[in-house]
């Protein structure tokens, strides 16, 4: 394992896990979400869904840092924006009601977190993906608790 990757390791900043990946056979490689079409890659070769572990930076732990650090930094402005919302701090808190399958509002909420708010009036819903909910045995999977939605 390169010493690098040992440093963030030990300094919790990086995290080992089995995460689920875009892989092309053919190519023999991970593609971004961005590089896959309808289950097919750029060139043209199937690519399928699968676990593997991987090595995770926890960026939102060094998050300030990475900021203060790019004004050190010669870049175009647009540039160090596409940065700053890549690092993702998120500085505003939404609250978002939930409705039930005839409209009507149920009491429970979801909290969201975005860089930009302003960005927010264009959203029409909200969705949970499967890997989203707590599957865990003591937790409920239903909308209602306040639970089932990490």
């Amino acid at each position: 394992m390169p010493t690098s990757r040992l440093k963030f390791l030990k300094q919790g900043l990086a995290y080992q896990a089995e995460v689920p990946v875009n892989w092309c056979p053919a190519l023999g490689t991970v593609l971004a979400n961005e590089e896959v079409i309808d289950g097919v890659s750029e060139r043209g070769h199937p690519v399928i869904r699968k676990p593997m572990r991987q090595s995770t930076l926890k960026i939102t732990a060094y998050a300030d840092r990475l900021l203060q650090d790019l004004d050190d930094l010669d870049w175009p402005e647009s540039v160090e924006e596409m940065q700053r919302n890549w690092i993702g701090r998120s500085e505003a808190e939404l609250e978002f009601c939930l409705v039930d399958i005839h409209g009507l509002e149920i009491e429970d909420k979801i909290i969201g977190y975005t860089t930009r708010p302003d960005t927010i009036v264009g959203a029409t819903y909200i969705l949970c993906v499967k890997g989203s909910i707590d599957s865990s045995p003591n937790a409920s999977t239903m909308p209602q608790d306040h639970n089932a939605v990490t």
